[in-house]
């Protein structure tokens, strides 16, 4: 039985074997395992605190969303983030989630409405969004995030590819350099920058 459900895996099994990094770093009775242990051995370091405290405080306003409108959301929704504060979005499938960040990101069309950052306003195009700053990471990544059958390289510089290319023509060197930068910021384990990304784990993709 394979899975990340930890009381599932603790339930239902007499023995616990972990995997990470495709080796096997634990192997534990399911009687004599807790969920802690189990975190443990899977990312490699004890986590004390699963969700720290982390005192910030709030400065300007970075993103206003103004009764925006779109396919898939049913009123007019407005809402405005602060340099230092995580906000978060929550709903039942089909609520309007996905369609009010596609929207805000330009990838679905706006009805109506407006998107600024730092009070300037943000066109309704993924190519707009990005350059006032937005990223978009969908919730489907194999058929919305990434290229499978394209390598890492190819999969991490198409967001910025306009800056790299000139003309018609890539610039190769400067790709494999922001390609490792990235490999290496991510932790991604990979055997090297040209791996089809198909065949890397979905914790790496």
């Amino acid at each position: 039985f394979v899975s990340h459900k930890l009381d599932e895996v603790l339930r239902i099994s007499d023995r616990i074997a972990v995997f990470r990094d495709g080796l096997k770093v634990a192997e534990i009775r399911s009687s004599e395992a807790t969920q802690d242990q189990l975190v443990t051995a899977m990312v490699g370091r004890e986590l004390s605190t699963l969700f720290p405290d982390r005192p910030r405080s709030l400065g300007e306003v970075i993103l206003r969303v103004d009764d925006l409108l779109a396919y898939g959301i049913a009123e007019p929704v407005s809402f405005e983030v602060r340099s230092g504060e995580v906000l978060g979005i929550a709903g039942l499938v089909g609520a309007g989630r996905t369609e009010l960040l596609r929207a805000i990101f330009g990838a679905s069309r706006r009805r109506a409405g407006r998107v600024s950052v730092l009070g300037q306003p943000v066109g309704n195009s993924p190519a707009e969004a990005m350059r006032a700053g937005i990223g978009f990471v969908p919730e489907d990544r194999k058929s919305e995030g990434l290229h499978l059958p394209l390598s890492l390289r190819d999969n991490i510089t198409l967001a910025v590819l306009r800056n790299l290319a000139r003309g018609m023509f890539r610039r190769e060197s400067r790709e494999c350099s922001v390609a490792d930068s990235f490999i290496g910021q991510l932790d991604v384990h990979a055997a090297s920058r040209e791996q089809p990304v198909v065949s890397l784990s979905g914790g790496n993709q």
